[in-house]
């Protein structure tokens, strides 16, 4: 009988792989990977074609391109699709990217053989009618312009700018006279450049058997594959700014929106991960969860937010760790200074034990949870896959160097690429 008055033992968690996966080709060679989840009845295929803002002649052409993909094709009107998805249990979203847009169907497998020609469709034959284009468009422009109403979205898009430049792709530094200026002609000349078959790549997460492989072949493995029609995904180059402070006044507001950020070293090289993870474990340490040194100081000691987060977002070549907070306008300055005291501190003082293996559990955690997630892990799978990343030996590579890691690691880490003079700050609001 279990005794209830005898606390488990505890201890260490123990490494979880990757699943695994594979990689193959269709009949005219369109890349195909797969991810099985073994218990699933579901099937997540997503088709992923370089169509992303990288490639377009026009600001919002490939945004709005992808948004009117689930609209009226040659064959079946946008209400005809929606009650079709909605009597199957499926769901059809398509997301613009960077690089890559991407259509994901997500449906039980026994369905996808009937949806996969429908999602086939939608992809070749989308009719962008008039009516439907001026609709999202418009919607499009009303979020665009109640997004500029907001302290945070005006300050995070300035320190874009001034990281990557004001015309860069990865800064949409769009105008409403942007939208204005686009037009349905401007779509269908997109996707007629874009979505071709040479410019598409397919991944599947869920209940994978041959039937589906079959299906997939027979859907998107005919078209003529033309690698002469292929788009090489090339990031144009960075443009940082000369300043490295912003100030964007907003008038009536009671909060100040505060962005910094410095542009860091990539996820993967030719040679590997290199100093990338412990980069992710420094940043998990100064913001990247809710007992971090900023939390703990500007939060709960000085009380100068209600939250302060730091990202480290990866790029194919280079990275940008930024760090937002809101904060009240008397407060704006202190909230600075010490968000650059606690980068500083980090590479003068060895972080404690305690600390460090706090951090440690919470990231092992977060791990396996991340692998717990089934058909959750696709866009991991996806994102990784596209960059050249084996995901196996990434996975690993992380959880030995949470295994690894040392104060002397971090502070290393920290002097070596949390340079003090290459950040940048952006803050939207008022300012005493």
């Amino acid at each position: 009988m279990l005794d209830r008055t005898i606390a488990p033992d505890i201890h260490a968690p123990e490494f979880f792989p990757f699943p695994a996966y594979e990689s193959r080709t269709l009949s005219n060679g369109t890349p195909l990977h797969l991810l099985p989840i073994s218990g699933s009845e579901f099937t997540d295929i997503t088709i992923s074609t370089r169509a992303g803002d990288i490639f377009q002649q026009k600001k919002l052409q490939a945004s709005r391109t992808c948004g009117l993909l689930k609209g009226t094709t040659t064959k079946r009107k946008a209400s005809e699709i929606a009650e079709m998805l909605d009597y199957y249990g499926a769901v059809v979203k398509c997301i613009p990217g960077l690089i890559n847009t991407t259509v994901t169907l997500s449906a039980l497998t026994k369905q996808t053989n009937r949806l996969l020609p429908e999602v086939g469709d939608m992809l070749r034959h989308p009719a962008y009618k008039e009516k439907e284009f001026n609709i999202k468009n418009n919607i499009a422009l009303q979020r665009f312009i109640r997004n500029k109403q907001e302290v945070c979205y005006l300050s995070g898009m300035q320190l874009r700018r001034m990281l990557v430049g004001k015309e860069h792709p990865l800064c949409s530094s769009v105008e409403e006279e942007d939208y204005r200026k686009l037009c349905v002609d401007d779509l269908k000349t997109y996707h007629l450049k874009q979505y071709t078959a040479a410019n598409r790549a397919l991944f599947v997460a869920g209940n994978i058997n041959e039937e589906v492989i079959k299906a997939l072949d027979n859907e998107f493995g005919q078209e003529e594959r033309v690698t002469a029609n292929e788009t090489p995904a090339v990031i144009p180059p960075l443009q940082p700014a000369d300043e490295h402070t912003a100030f964007t006044p907003k008038e009536g507001c009671l909060q100040s929106s505060v962005s910094i950020g410095i542009k860091t070293i990539a996820q993967h090289t030719a040679e590997g991960f290199g100093d990338y993870p412990v980069l992710s474990i420094l940043n998990t340490l100064l913001g990247g969860y809710f007992g971090s040194r900023l939390m703990s100081n500007i939060r709960e000691k000085k009380g100068y937010t209600y939250g302060i987060y730091s990202a480290l977002t990866a790029y194919p070549d280079f990275s940008l760790l930024t760090i937002e907070a809101q904060t009240a306008i008397q407060h704006t300055r202190p909230l600075i200074a010490e968000t650059m005291k606690e980068i500083e501190r980090l590479k003068q003082e060895p972080v404690g034990q305690n600390e460090l293996d706090m951090v440690r559990r919470y990231l092992q955690g977060n791990y396996l949870q991340t692998m717990s997630q089934g058909l959750g892990l696709q866009d991991n799978f996806r994102q990784k896959t596209l960059r050249g990343i084996d995901c196996t030996n990434y996975y690993r590579c992380m959880w030995d160097a949470l295994l690894a890691i040392t104060p002397e690691m971090i502070m290393d880490t920290a002097r070596k690429y949390l340079i003090t003079d290459q950040f940048y700050t952006a803050v939207a609001g008022q300012m005493e």
